[in-house]
Order: C-alpha cells, then sequence, then structure tokens
C-alpha cells in the first residue's frame, strides 16, 4: 500500500468519525429516530495501477480523482435510513442490480408519499419495491457524466466516449500521447476493464453508440443545413464554437480533417445532387459565438444565418453587436428552402424562446432587413 492509498483510507475513516458525531448529536436531540438520512458521494476513488495512464493526460495526478468512469469511481454509497416508525413497512432493503443517483429524489419523495410531476424528474422511485409492492427494482442503462467525458454502463457492458480534444492519453508524464476516443468493456468476461474492445467488437461498439444517443445529455446545437448540389460537388466545412465541441453528426459521408476541443474541419465527401445534408454541432456550453467557412469546391461559399436568414457577407456587423442573433428555439424562416447553406443555434436546452411581442417584433425587423437588401427571398 503506497501513500496516497493510506491517506485515502484515513480519509475513509475520518469520514465515518464525522458521520458518527453527527448521528450522535441527532441522537441528543431526539432526531435520529424521526429522520430520513442518506449517505452518498460523487465518485469514487481509482486506486489501481492498471488503469493509471488512461487518465493522466487530463489531470496530471498518480490516481484518478472524479477522472475516469471504471468501476472504481462510478459505484458510490446509495444508503438510506428510514425513520423508525417506518422500519415495519420495509420489506426489501437491498438493490443487488444497478441502480442510479439519478433515481434518488423520485425514491425519497415516494417514500415520503409526496406526489410530483412524474415528466419532471427522472430516474426511478424505488419506494413501491421497498414497502413491498410491485415496482422497478433496477436500471437497465446508466449514464455518467465525467470530466470532458461520458459513458453508459449496462449490466454486461460499459462503454466511455471522450469529448472532441480530450481523448489523448499516455502512460507516463514524459510519454508519447496516443488517442483513445472510446473505451468499451465486456464486464462478464473482464470484469476488471482490461481489455478495451472498441477497436475489435464492432458489433457491440455500434450498440452501445446508439444506447449512448438515447441517454446522452441535452445541449444546445448549431444545425448547418447544407443543400443538395446541382452536380456532385465537394465541400469543406470549417467550423469553431465558443462553447466547445460536445459532439457532432452529420447526415451523408465526411472525412474529419481537424478536430479539437473548439474546432472541427470536415471535408464532406462527394455531396449527392439528389438530397439535402445536415450537420449538427452540440455544444459543451451554451454559448452562441462561432466561426464557419464554407469551401465548395475550392471556392469560398456564402450562407445564411440565424432568426431571419441573414447572408454570411452581410453578417459581421450584426454578429459583432449581437451574437445571439444566430440563435433560436425553433427552425428558422427559409431554413429548408435556401438555396445556400443556412446556419442557426438551438436553443431549446437554455432559454432563447422568443414571446409572441419579440415574435411579432422580430417579423418587423426581417421586413426592415428585406427593405435593406440584407435578406432576399
Amino acid at each position: 500500500m503506497d501513500e496516497y492509498q493510506q491517506k485515502y483510507l484515513g480519509e475513509v475513516r475520518y469520514t465515518d468519525f464525522l458521520l458518527g458525531k453527527i448521528f450522535d448529536e441527532l441522537k441528543k436531540q431526539g432526531l435520529f429516530d424521526n429522520s430520513w438520512i442518506v449517505i452518498t458521494s460523487d465518485h469514487g476513488e481509482l486506486l489501481e495501477t492498471s488503469h493509471y495512464y488512461h487518465h493522466h493526460f487530463i489531470a496530471e495526478k498518480v490516481y484518478a480523482h472524479g477522472e475516469t468512469h471504471y468501476e472504481k469511481e462510478i459505484r458510490v454509497p446509495w444508503i438510506i435510513h428510514p425513520p423508525k416508525s417506518f422500519l415495519n413497512q420495509i420489506q426489501k432493503s437491498e438493490f443487488s442490480d444497478q441502480v442510479s443517483l439519478l433515481s434518488l429524489m423520485p425514491t425519497l419523495l415516494g417514500l415520503n408519499r409526496i406526489s410530483y410531476p412524474k415528466d419532471k424528474l427522472k430516474g426511478n422511485d424505488y419506494s413501491k419495491a421497498i414497502f413491498g409492492e410491485k415496482g422497478p427494482e433496477s436500471e437497465p442503462v446508466i449514464y455518467t457524466e465525467g470530466r470532458f467525458s461520458e459513458s453508459i454502463l449496462t449490466p454486461d457492458f460499459k462503454y466511455i466516449r471522450r469529448y472532441p480534444g480530450y481523448d489523448l492519453v499516455r502512460r507516463t508524464r514524459e510519454g508519447t500521447s496516443h488517442k483513445m476516443p472510446e473505451e468499451l468493456y465486456d464486464l462478464i468476461k473482464d470484469p476488471m476493464e482490461l481489455e478495451n474492445l472498441a477497436n475489435s467488437n464492432f458489433e457491440l461498439l455500434g450498440e452501445a453508440r446508439s444506447i449512448l444517443k438515447e441517454n446522452q445529455l441535452s445541449k444546445n446545437s448549431f444545425f448547418l443545413r447544407l443543400p443538395k448540389c446541382e452536380n456532385v460537388c465537394e465541400r469543406e466545412v470549417r467550423f469553431f464554437s465558443k462553447g466547445g465541441i460536445y459532439r457532432y453528426d452529420f447526415t451523408g459521408n465526411l472525412k474529419v480533417l481537424q478536430e479539437d476541443s473548439k474546432n472541427i474541419v470536415l471535408k464532406i465527401l462527394n455531396t449527392s445532387s439528389h438530397f439535402d445534408q445536415v450537420l449538427e454541432v452540440k455544444t459543451i456550453d451554451p454559448s452562441p459565438i462561432f466561426r464557419l467557412e464554407i469551401l465548395k469546391n475550392g471556392i469560398l461559399e456564402n450562407y445564411r444565418i440565424g432568426k431571419w436568414g441573414i447572408r454570411s457577407d452581410n453578417s459581421l456587423e450584426i454578429l459583432r453587436d449581437e451574437p445571439e442573433y444566430v440563435a433560436l428555439d425553433r427552425f428558422p424562416y427559409r431554413y429548408f428552402s435556401s438555396e445556400i447553406p443556412f446556419l442557426y443555434y438551438h436553443t431549446g436546452f437554455s432559454g432563447g424562446k422568443e414571446t409572441e411581442e419579440e415574435a411579432a417584433m422580430g417579423q418587423e425587423v426581417r421586413k426592415i432587413l428585406e427593405s435593406w437588401g440584407y435578406i432576399h427571398q
């Protein structure tokens, strides 16, 4: 046992000592037997060297501290101590299958018979099972958000994805970095998570990616519609997002020329003349500030922006004074019919919704911009 492990065990013992003091005080005040007490944690500690290099590039620490998605870090206490008056009602006191902290709030509300809007809280209410009634006893998929990374956990496997620009790892501080954007582990055959299957089991990888997309975080997105070409063409998209890049998806074929935490350069291969294509870029932080260049067959291509589809060659002053102009909570006017590419920032997950008055004012502003020649029908 090295000094870090010794210190961690010392912290665990000290935490246990402090919990005892809290419980003693509750008992002194006559509250212990009348209180719901919950003990949990944000994450565990990866006190093992087998996964040392996986996180080293970001944290620069010997051991991970809230840095990885391995079992030693994402398994945390989930302990509820009920009031004495509830003890005779409890039929199930232990859940052996996987549950998540997302279910803590609905479970506590259910235990106290407090109604709540079911569509506002995610997770399961385990109070029914605790009281011996028919109800959920586990979660088939658990999502975990990490430090510029995320994962999904099922009873059989775990899939880990790092955000663009945060996928470099190295064995030692002086070692050579290499990309590891994804990790995939068979938890039945490999419970210690030592064999990364992301580069070998492509069928399971595809399934894991799909499950993650169904459970991923809700983020604001830039949507760039690329209209079909009269003839087969090739485009290069150079995009910068001040809010950082959470992930991006494209409806066609592309080649990644450059990728980091805030920039992507993509070559759109052989754009078909039969249908439009869409690039969606989800941002880490809700910032509408961007830079975009589109080359079509090597020539700079104009595009429309934001609420009223102002052309990019007329937008510098507007975006400088009003960067949120690009943001909207719905598809903008002419988004689907524009003859040139169209970019807007969908803000459905962090505000940006227009009131009726703002929408009416927007229509008037659009008419003015049309009269000035900024918007062409």
